[in-house]
């Protein structure tokens, strides 16, 4: 089953839920938390998620979380959030847990010239400029206050490029820009034998 479907009121408001109890987690341990990626794009463009997305993004700084991941993963068991991925290599630091389906995906990222850059476990890097990382506004999304990149729009153009059409695909290909994401030698090889495949 695709994970792209339109989700329910009800699913959207436990997603709402389960991103603030990820937030609150967070907080707890001191650590800076910005909506990023889908998420953000969902509350600029739909002002709520959006409505088939199967995650929440969540971007953290690597310096503030590089000797607590074992501590988090630990946070979020008590709370009763399933740890469904864990993994703390400083291009490649990230915990996804999920509740109901739904999952809360927190990656660091690692400043280097003048970008924030990180790598994903295909070997593709995606990297975003420092200044839309370090000035804030408060965003809302489903009644819980959310830190956002003060230049959201601008954030998002970097992204996704056209960022008010929306594109409807698993692939990020089709809707990440080529200068945010660059696919790995991994990345590419798969796309290509999922291409051939699809041939036959």
């Amino acid at each position: 089953m695709s994970k792209l479907y339109q989700r329910s009121e009800y699913q959207l408001e436990a997603q709402g839920k389960t991103l603030a109890l990820v937030r609150d987690l967070l907080h707890q341990r001191n650590i800076t938390l910005i909506v990023s990626d889908g998420t953000l794009l969902g509350i600029i463009r739909e002002g709520d998620f959006i409505p088939w997305d199967w995650d929440a993004e969540l971007f953290v700084f690597y310096e503030e979380v590089k000797d607590i991941g074992h501590q988090l993963v630990e946070d979020f068991y008590k709370a009763g959030l399933e740890v469904i991925h864990k993994q703390f290599k400083r291009y490649n630091w990230k915990i996804v847990v999920e509740e109901g389906g739904f999952q809360v995906e927190i990656r660091s990222w690692f400043r280097e010239n003048g970008y924030f850059k990180r790598l994903d476990d295909m070997g593709s890097e995606y990297r975003i400029p420092e200044e839309f990382m370090l000035h804030y506004q408060t965003v809302v999304l489903r009644g819980e206050q959310y830190l956002a990149p003060l230049d959201a729009e601008g954030y998002l153009s970097h992204v996704y490029g056209n960022w008010q059409t929306p594109v409807k695909s698993e692939q990020r290909r089709y809707y990440l820009n080529s200068d945010f994401f660059k696919p790995g030698l991994v990345k590419k090889s798969a796309d290509f034998v999922k291409s051939i495949l699809r041939m036959k």
